[in-house]
């Protein structure tokens, strides 16, 4: 994946994995708000980035 090392790959994926399992703990409305978000950043691109 572009410039990122093998270990921060794994280490990436390792919190994505951890982020997930963390967001089926919350209760289904905070699930409902974090799927906004994401689906929010999907359809715009990184808020950080879009004025790059």
């Amino acid at each position: 994946m572009g410039n990122l090392p093998k270990e921060g790959l794994e280490k990436s994926s390792l919190a994505a994995k951890l982020n997930s399992y963390a967001a089926e703990l919350c209760p289904p409305n905070v699930q409902k708000l974090i799927d906004v978000k994401i689906n929010d950043i999907i359809r715009k691109g990184w808020p950080i980035l879009r004025d790059v």
